[in-house]
């Protein structure tokens, strides 16, 4: 299983981090390149299963310092708004060397020689850095605005269906609003912070 693994367009797949049994899915849709958009403490944590033969890049688009994120992150993330995302949205873009990083990733994935294979792009949920990603690409590809934010929104709906709305609904049941507050936020997104990367980079 590969998290959030969908479709951009012909020949390139978007997803979060992997499960073990997440080969099994660049095989049957002939993934010959896989690019690594997370830093490496999310790597160390979760490595991704790749088949032999398959190459993969590491390209991280940040470093968890960027984020200013502390170690209680469960109570930081409750404790913020729509307003907050959208201002730390803003600041990422601003971060040395992110909007040449983003380039970078794009670049790689156009000059790909798709006669070896297809590619998959990665962070570890699948809808921020990957998002931003998918953005670039099909800004670059000639794709309208609306396009775009249909695939950024698909996020939502992918995560629903993975069990989330279930989660929620246990949560409100059992009282703990806060913390369905908390995973809510986490993997929902909004047209509006995509905006952002399409108007900076």
């Amino acid at each position: 299983m590969i998290r959030n693994f969908r479709k951009l367009y012909k020949g390139v797949y978007r997803s979060g981090r992997f499960k073990k049994n997440g080969d099994k899915t660049l095989k049957c849709h002939n993934i010959s390149l896989v690019i690594d958009l997370r830093f490496q403490s999310e790597i160390d944590e979760h490595p991704d299963y790749i088949p032999e033969g398959v190459e993969r890049i590491n390209i991280p688009l940040l470093q968890k310092e960027d984020l200013g994120i502390p170690n209680d992150f469960k109570e930081f993330l409750s404790s913020k708004d729509h307003f907050y995302v959208l201002d730390t949205y803003q600041k990422i873009v601003d971060v040395p060397g992110f909007k040449n990083r983003v380039n970078q990733v794009v670049n790689l994935i156009l000059n790909h020689d798709y006669s070896k294979g297809n590619v998959l792009f990665h962070c570890a949920t699948g809808k921020d850095r990957t998002g931003v990603v998918s953005a670039i690409l099909l800004k670059r590809k000639g794709y309208s605005v609306d396009d775009i934010h249909k695939d950024y929104l698909r996020s939502n709906r992918k995560y629903f269906m993975m069990g989330i709305l279930g989660y929620l609904v246990t949560l409100i049941k059992s009282k703990d609003k806060i913390k369905a507050k908390e995973v809510y936020r986490f993997f929902h997104v909004k047209k509006e912070y995509i905006d952002i990367y399409l108007k900076e980079i």
